[in-house]
């Protein structure tokens, strides 16, 4: 059975994320599953707490997406040293990954190391980014690629690059795949306050929090908090004032 990443890539309904997971067969599916489900809440300890379990097994993808799950939950939880030993892990587990003669298993190695330097940062990590093995992840897990991808154009001041990929990421998926359309439309709402298009900041913004919160996947909304300059505040802060709370406390202890 596929748990590689499961959550972050599923197709759902929103509103019905622990249901979906609690229904999975395979227990270690199941957990990790859950694991992502718990980062994407903000429950951090929870979600550090079962991946842990899975950094040295022995299919190294599994492995890797351990890792990943692993590395950001320490990073919200303050636990920096635990992170780097993960981020440790997944360097030496995408390595041999990358000499691997099957294409998928490259692409999670790819995978990988779009995380470590567009989101992390980590400049010496020698595996490509994830543009030339797109179309060789799962779907919803491509959608990840384009969020990378735009997110590094973001970075770069390249707004509108960077919402073109958006919109080609979206336009191409006619299924609903929640947690990594939370991000895109998270970063398209990025560009367009960057470019002071109020307007289409606000659509992409409540699209986000429409599909984040039927099942409290507040995550994403507190990384992205000081990107967003002031659109939480505007559209969440009197209509969802717990929630709002909750982001804010995630935005405290983000991943650098």
């Amino acid at each position: 059975m596929e748990h590689k990443l499961w959550f972050m890539g599923t197709s759902y309904v929103p509103g019905e994320a622990r249901t979906l997971i609690d229904n999975l067969e395979d227990s270690a599916h199941r957990e990790m599953a859950r694991a992502e489900f718990y980062y994407f809440r903000g429950e951090s300890e929870k979600a550090a707490e079962i991946s842990e379990k899975y950094l040295q097994d022995e299919d190294l993808v599994f492995r890797m997406s351990a890792c990943l799950i692993y590395i950001f939950s320490d990073f919200s939880v303050g636990g920096v040293e635990a992170a780097k030993a993960g981020a440790h892990v997944m360097k030496v587990t995408a390595d041999v990954l990358l000499h691997s003669e099957d294409r998928k298993e490259r692409a999670y190695a790819a995978f990988a190391g779009s995380v470590a330097k567009v989101l992390l940062h980590i400049e010496d990590w020698e595996a490509p980014l994830i543009f030339e093995y797109l179309t060789d992840l799962p779907k919803g897990l491509r959608l990840w690629g384009c969020y990378f991808i735009a997110y590094d154009a973001y970075q770069k001041g390249e707004y509108e690059r960077s919402r073109g990929i958006v919109e080609t990421g979206l336009a191409f998926s006619p299924q609903l795949y929640p947690v990594s359309f939370i991000y895109l439309h998270l970063v398209a709402a990025m560009d367009a306050v960057s470019m002071k298009k109020t307007k289409e900041a606000e659509e992409h913004f409540r699209a986000a929090w429409e599909l984040a919160e039927p099942d409290g996947l507040l995550e994403g909304i507190g990384e992205h908090h000081g990107l967003l300059q002031g659109l939480v505040e505007q559209y969440i802060k009197e209509e969802s004032p717990e929630e709002f709370d909750r982001i804010l406390r995630m935005a405290e202890m983000a991943w650098p």
